[in-house]
């Protein structure tokens, strides 16, 4: 009775009337090196394509939303998108390589750096000190660039953005130490002072660090070193 019982369990009091749909699959291609192709049932990703995007769905089913785009690609349910960049013939027989963005379009003022510089000077006019206390703040450990990227710069393409104009960051780095010029200490790097310290004895006092950089396969290294002088 025990076992009819634990038998039960398992069993639907609704069971399907046809087979469950395989969604996924893999496929190992004779002659190829590396793990065995993932497969996705087409109508399953027809449908789901129309309810969500590659990544949403890439979570569902556990794998990389770029294998979700390969597939939808390979079975045409959607379009490819236009290339990064094209090379075009200049009169004087250069090439120029114009780089092309899925994201909104990039404003002309990028290409011509004096304009850029003036909508840079003009907002630096209205807020001379925009970033000015975290780039001159040096001590807190931060690289220039760092700084420049985390308040000047991204403030600026605040303000550039609120104009209507959308410029890629580097560009306006550029333009910032065009228009204001360098920052302060940004050549030369804060000395590092060390302190100095006497440890009576050994165990009195231990050095500890850790490497966390493998951590997304599992991998911690730790270590240890006695501190006595």
């Amino acid at each position: 009775m025990v076992a009819a019982l634990e038998e039960a369990i398992h069993k639907s009091a609704d069971p399907l009337e046809v087979p469950m749909l395989s969604v996924m699959s893999t496929a190992a291609l004779p002659g190829h090196r590396g793990r065995p192709r993932k497969e996705i049932d087409k109508k399953f990703l027809a449908g789901a394509l129309g309810l969500r995007g590659p990544t949403a769905i890439s979570k569902t089913l556990r794998i990389s939303s770029r294998t979700v785009r390969r597939r939808a690609l390979d079975y045409g349910l959607v379009e490819p998108g236009a290339p990064c960049y094209q090379d075009l013939p200049q009169p004087d027989g250069s090439i120029q390589r114009v780089w092309q963005s899925t994201g909104p379009q990039i404003s002309s003022i990028s290409n011509t750096p004096h304009q850029l510089d003036e909508e840079v000077a003009d907002i630096l006019r209205l807020f001379p000190h925009f970033g000015r206390t975290m780039i001159a703040g040096a001590s807190t450990g931060l690289s220039i660039d760092s700084l420049l990227h985390r308040q000047t710069v991204t403030g600026l393409a605040g303000a550039l953005r609120s104009r209507g104009l959308r410029v890629p960051i580097d560009r306006i780095e550029a333009s910032y130490l065009r228009v204001n010029g360098a920052p302060p200490r940004m050549f030369g790097d804060r000395r590092i002072e060390r302190k100095t310290y006497s440890v009576p004895g050994v165990n009195s006092l231990w050095h500890h660090d850790g490497y966390h950089g493998l951590i997304r396969w599992k991998m911690l290294t730790h270590a240890f070193i006695d501190g006595k002088s």
